[in-house]
C-alpha cells in the first residue's frame, strides 16, 4: 500500500510560461507531466534560478519517452510536421498574381491616431493596409 512515486527533472526552465508549453506538448503526446515551483519563480521571478527554475517533471518510467519528444521538439522535427499537416495559404494580389505585399499605414491613419492620442487621450493605433510590391495595389 505504500506505492512510492518517483518524480524525475527532465528540463528546468526559467520562465514559467515556457515550462507549461513544454507540459502541454508532453501531456499532448500521452505523457503525464508537472511543474515544480512554477508559482514561486511567477511571484519572484529575478530569484528564479535560485530555487532552481520551474521544474518539470515525469514519473520514471516516463522519463525516455519525454526525452525522445523534447528532442523532437529541440531539432524542430514537430514544427515540421504540423508545417506539413497545416499548410498556410499564400495571399496573391488580384491583378499581378504577386505574394510580395508590404504593410503600410495611411497618412491620414496615422494624424487621426496622433490627435486621438493629444485630444481625447486615448491610443488607437493607425489602419494598416497590404500593398502589392510589383503593382502598387492595395489589397
Amino acid at each position: 500500500m505504500n506505492q512510492v512515486i518517483a518524480f524525475i527533472v527532465v528540463e528546468v526552465h526559467t520562465s514559467p510560461w515556457e515550462a507549461h508549453v513544454a507540459r502541454a506538448l508532453l501531456e499532448s503526446e500521452g505523457i503525464p507531466a508537472f511543474l515544480g515551483s512554477e508559482h514561486i519563480v511567477a511571484a519572484w521571478w529575478p530569484m528564479s534560478m535560485v530555487f532552481g527554475g520551474v521544474r518539470l517533471l515525469v514519473r520514471r518510467e516516463h522519463v525516455e519517452q519525454a526525452q525522445d519528444v523534447l528532442t523532437l521538439r529541440d531539432r524542430g522535427e514537430l514544427e515540421a510536421a504540423l508545417a506539413e499537416s497545416y499548410p498556410s495559404e499564400v495571399m496573391q494580389c488580384t491583378l499581378c498574381g504577386s505574394e510580395q505585399f508590404v504593410e503600410r499605414r495611411s497618412w491620414p491613419a496615422i494624424t487621426l491616431a496622433v490627435m486621438l492620442l493629444f485630444i481625447g487621450r486615448a491610443i488607437f493605433p493607425p489602419a494598416k493596409e497590404l500593398r502589392c510590391v510589383s503593382c502598387n495595389e492595395i489589397k
